[in-house]
């Protein structure tokens, strides 16, 4: 992970060495973002935190059998999205690392994308197969927190 001052200059390397990062959600204090491999370069990936001013990485949660798309962060939780054989998942995990949980259950023929938050509710994009939206064809769901 790479910093660049507004103002320019050389980059500053807050983290090296990782294993396809790919979603990255900063706040006031850390960086969040998503390995979606471990060092073997096989499952699982994690979602991992490193202070903004750089710092020991830590594993908030391990994204088992799955693959990390995305996160996003509300200042106490972080919630990312998933996708497991063909099936989308999206959870929430303690930015302290204190435990996680599976919020919308996989679904088939789903693909969960982008996640976004706010004070009151979680909003993230679902990708349908071909053939596959279900009758209301909402492909923007929304849990209230």
């Amino acid at each position: 992970l790479l910093v660049f001052a507004r103002s320019g200059g050389a980059p500053t390397i807050r983290a090296s060495n990782l294993h396809d990062p790919s979603s990255i959600a900063v706040d006031s204090t850390r960086v969040v973002f998503i390995e979606q491999v471990d060092a073997t370069s096989s499952y699982p990936g994690a979602l991992r935190s490193l202070p903004k001013q750089g710092g020991q990485i830590i594993k908030l949660a391990s994204i088992d059998n799955q693959l990390g798309l995305d996160v996003t962060l509300d200042g106490v939780d972080a919630y990312w999205t998933a996708l497991s054989s063909a099936r989308g998942s999206l959870n929430r995990t303690s930015l302290d690392g204190s435990g996680s949980k599976e919020l919308a259950t996989r679904i088939d023929k789903a693909q969960f994308g982008q996640v976004r938050t706010n004070a009151s509710a979680i909003y993230w994009t679902i990708n349908w197969v071909s053939g596959a939206p279900p009758a209301d064809g909402v492909s923007v769901r929304k849990l209230c927190k």
